[in-house]
């Protein structure tokens, strides 16, 4: 029986500059368009949550799922000796298409920072949703990562966590993270949690 090679686990600090050292010489429109850089996001979300998750609950490390493996996990964090599967979600504003805004010139639409603070807690529930029902069989064990790529500053956590609390013993834990933030709506022990239902932790200085 052919034995599978084993996980790479690396720091998430090195992981995640190592993942920013290759998004240096793309443009933002190959970046979010080419198909081929969709594991390199992926990437950038493991480390980003990683980086989170060592300031404010434990340290750990990080390991992506080999590509040629089919199952529902995209990465793994390590605390200790356990390892917890993750599988990440990405949920954009409704109507927007991926990197869209870098194929054309700007429109007149004018930009309404409310909008993502109103709606944004649907948008996510709604992402939330579609994976539970793609992935109801399994979604129990899965520890989903839900990942807000659209503008979160109007977002308050307190209303975030509300909207999905319903999930709450269809995954085995939730987390939410936008660009530099990330909160826990609900965990297991054996991972911990942050920010519950009270702010976002902030997990990168974006002024230094």
């Amino acid at each position: 029986m052919t034995r599978e090679p084993p996980l790479k686990f690396i720091e998430p600090r090195s992981f995640f500059a190592a993942v920013e050292a290759e998004m240096v010489p793309l443009s933002n429109e190959k970046f979010f368009n080419d198909p081929k850089h969709q594991h390199l996001r992926d990437r950038w979300c493991a480390g980003s949550f990683g980086v989170g998750y060592s300031l404010y609950i434990e340290q750990c490390s990080i390991a992506m799922q080999p590509l040629d493996r089919t199952d529902d996990v995209d990465f793994f964090l390590k605390v200790g000796k356990p390892e917890f599967p993750f599988q990440t979600v990405e949920v954009q504003k409704p109507g927007r298409r991926r990197g869209h805004e870098y194929r054309r010139p700007p429109t007149l639409t004018p930009y309404r920072p409310a909008a993502e603070g109103d709606d944004g807690p649907g948008w996510l529930r709604s992402g939330v949703k579609g994976k539970l029902d793609k992935h109801y069989a399994t979604a129990k064990h899965l520890n989903l990562l839900v990942y807000a790529n659209f503008n979160a500053e109007q977002l308050e956590w307190a209303t975030v966590a509300e909207a999905l609390a319903e999930f709450e013993g269809h995954f085995a834990s939730l987390w939410v993270m936008a660009h530099h933030v990330l909160g826990s709506v609900f965990s297991t022990p054996e991972l911990g949690a942050v920010g519950k239902c009270k702010a976002w932790c902030v997990t990168r200085d974006l002024s230094a």
